[in-house]
């Protein structure tokens, strides 16, 4: 009789893992779909970076107003950058001194696992209201798909 008890208790607490794992797979799966959109359009706006398009930017002395929060996110998400002293558009420069290994840092970063703490920095460029890639397309086409890209990465 104790047997049973203890059986039927058993097979009761396993239901209750089995049905909570099925649930944080569920969460997991909506979750991956409600990205998928995001990582393809941040795929697109990599595509759209021509090697000339990098070159005319970083060799800007001087980038137009808004362009260095774009670099700065660039710099938070690919060199992982934390001190706010170091977001400056000579350390961008450095980061995309070679345009093809910069494109392919973009390319291969991985937006699922970026770490809180640059999401927290992150957060202040993507609500400014000024960060968009329409209005950088008025001051970079390599600006602008950068802002797409830290946009749907975010």
């Amino acid at each position: 009789e104790r047997n049973k008890e203890a059986a039927s208790i058993e097979k009761q607490n396993a239901n209750e893992e089995s049905e909570n794992a099925s649930k944080i797979e569920k969460k997991a799966e909506d979750e991956l779909q409600e990205a998928r959109p995001k990582l393809e359009k941040a795929k697109e706006a990599v595509n759209c970076l021509e090697k000339t398009m990098l070159t005319e930017l970083k060799n800007l002395k001087k980038p137009p107003a808004g362009v260095d929060k774009v670099t700065n996110a660039c710099l938070i998400l690919i060199q992982l950058e934390k001190d706010p002293k170091r977001l400056t558009w000579k350390n961008a420069q450095e980061m995309m001194k070679s345009v093809d290994k910069f494109r392919s840092q973009l390319e291969n970063f991985d937006g699922k696992s970026i770490p809180e703490e640059q999401i927290s920095l992150l957060k202040k460029y993507v609500d400014d209201p000024e960060f968009k890639s329409e209005t950088m397309a008025t001051k970079s086409a390599a600006a602008a798909s950068l802002c797409n890209w830290v946009i749907n990465i975010f």
